[in-house]
């Protein structure tokens, strides 16, 4: 699912869940900003603040999570007539992901994207790059 709407969740989504585990993948894209891709700090300042702001959906829980998606699936498809925000699934696969996420054990994942920006290009020298922390939801450790 792509959401581009103002608040958004982040640049991409992704959703699996299985028999036991629901793993929700939020991806934040930093789009260069001069005509020419590179490794702009400020571009990678940028994206990385978006990955920590998205990180209050470990606080705020899954079902918080699938409920925005829903929301903004519902106004992109009232804004974009006989369009989806969906690059793979429907609306119908995300009812049903809901319905079973109370039962599944949550994780959340957070994937930064630059293109134009290589680690392997950077040397031990350059300024480090700041990185958001990672941390487990607290949901994956309720009974």
């Amino acid at each position: 699912m792509t959401t581009t709407a103002p608040g958004e969740v982040a640049d991409l989504v992704g959703i699996t869940a299985n028999d036991t585990d629901i793993t929700v993948t939020l991806v934040h894209c930093k789009y260069s900003s001069e005509p020419s891709p590179g490794a702009r700090v400020g571009d990678l300042y940028e994206v990385c603040g978006q990955a920590a702001r998205g990180a209050k959906w470990r606080e705020y829980g899954i079902d918080a999570l699938l409920r925005t998606l829903d929301r903004h699936a519902g106004k992109y498809a009232a804004r974009h007539p006989g369009k989806t925000p969906y690059l793979v699934g429907s609306i119908h696969e995300l009812y049903r992901i809901r319905e079973r996420a109370p039962h599944l054990r949550p994780h959340i994942n957070t994937v930064v994207a630059q293109p134009g920006l290589s680690a392997a290009a950077n040397s031990s020298t350059s300024s480090p790059a700041p990185t958001p922390t990672s941390k487990p939801s607290p949901e994956a450790h309720s009974p």
